[in-house]
């Protein structure tokens, strides 16, 4: 990298630091207990097999609402009010899903100004966004029992809504989405559909990517934190401290990576605002640190509850997250309440254990014949 690389990346951390610093404190002040437990669980990810083949079955929308509903009312009956509005609302929109452009695919500049071009709308994931008043779900089809997993999860987002909403929330909501979607992956597979209409790997699927992007981007975060500016001769300041694990290649790399993630970001910025706002700029460019990290502790924890069921106090606390006294609340008494316990000095192994027996769970419903159409994914 070039002087003036270094130097574009330096602003660019500094302008995530700020942002997180600001938004998100929980993240800064734990990125190393983070980083520690995703290593500890990439470790056991990155050579498991997830292949399993599965097809669309071309689930009308009907059926994809009444089968989620169903699941809806195992986890509250007071949800199927507001459930049941989705439709004559407006709040609930299906789309079909177009494949995004990612970091992987853009290898050089002239790819990005490609991108930065490009008037497409590229719509590629199920969102529950909301305003001041209202809420809306939006709906990437799969064309099978995915969909109904998706709308769920976006449906739980919404139960936990507030014009007051805390610091908690922000942290826990994908955890709350996460466990009632797997919750009803489970319910769905024991009642018997077929599991070859059903990407049952979606979810560690997802996990494994973000996981694999913390483990790829932690040292250079890291290294920005404790020492400053990163520079030609950082990887020899880390060696000093004996915070390193990686080559200085390796860590070379990151920061390319990095650097080409950053200047992606900038232009999908610039190519979704109208003019420049310093705060939405910080927040865009920040979200893979304050987006990752809360998904992969929601699945951890889910994997963690579904072995040790709590449906009912999880179901509580969704509904009380936004309550003052849960806000006033130490984050590890809140999580007390659903039955983790940060203060166990095993609490990181019980966590990855039990993504693991979540992943063992779910591979005697695996589908490995090979079939027309089937897809198949590796790590």
């Amino acid at each position: 990298m070039k002087k003036e690389d270094y130097k574009r990346l330096n602003d660019y951390l500094n302008d995530a630091f700020i942002y997180l610093s600001k938004y998100d404190g929980f993240f800064i002040q734990n990125m190393q207990s983070i980083f520690v437990l995703n290593n500890m669980l990439y470790e056991k990810l990155k050579c498991i097999d997830l292949k399993h083949n599965f097809h669309k079955n071309n689930l009308p929308y009907e059926d994809v609402f009444e089968l989620a509903r169903n699941e809806i009312e195992k986890i509250n009956p007071n949800y199927l009010k507001e459930f049941d509005k989705l439709i004559d609302s407006g709040r609930l929109e299906f789309f079909l899903k177009e494949k995004n452009i990612t970091i992987k695919e853009s290898n050089d500049y002239k790819k990005l100004s490609e991108i930065e071009n490009s008037e497409e709308d590229i719509r590629y994931d199920s969102v529950c966004s909301y305003t001041e008043d209202d809420y809306f779900i939006d709906i990437a089809r799969t064309h099978n029992y995915n969909d109904v997993l998706m709308l769920i999860h976006e449906f739980m987002h919404s139960r936990n809504l507030s014009k007051n909403m805390g610091e908690y929330r922000y942290i826990l909501t994908e955890f709350f989405s996460i466990y009632f979607e797997m919750l009803s992956q489970k319910n769905l597979l024991e009642n018997g559909i077929n599991p070859s209409e059903l990407d049952i790997f979606d979810r560690i699927k997802d996990t494994g990517k973000i996981s694999k992007k913390i483990n790829k981007y932690y040292i250079v975060f890291m290294s920005y934190n404790l020492l400053g500016n990163i520079k030609e001769d950082s990887y020899e300041d880390l060696e000093k401290y004996n915070i390193v694990s990686s080559t200085k290649e390796e860590f070379e790399s990151v920061c390319m990576y990095l650097l080409k993630y950053f200047d992606y970001q900038k232009i999908q910025y610039n190519n979704e605002s109208k003019e420049f706002n310093l705060h939405d700029y910080r927040k865009c460019i920040s979200i893979l640190f304050s987006s990752g990290y809360r998904y992969l502790l929601g699945t951890l924890f889910s994997c963690y509850l579904l072995e040790n069921e709590n449906k009912d106090k999880i179901v509580w606390l969704n509904d009380h997250i936004n309550d003052e006294e849960i806000k006033n609340m130490n984050f590890i008494d809140v999580l007390k309440i659903i039955g983790i316990d940060l203060t166990d000095e095993n609490i990181d192994a019980k966590l990855v254990e039990s993504a693991q027996n979540y992943y063992k769970n779910l591979s005697k419903y695996s589908v490995k014949e090979e079939k027309e159409k089937s897809l198949t994914y590796n790590v």
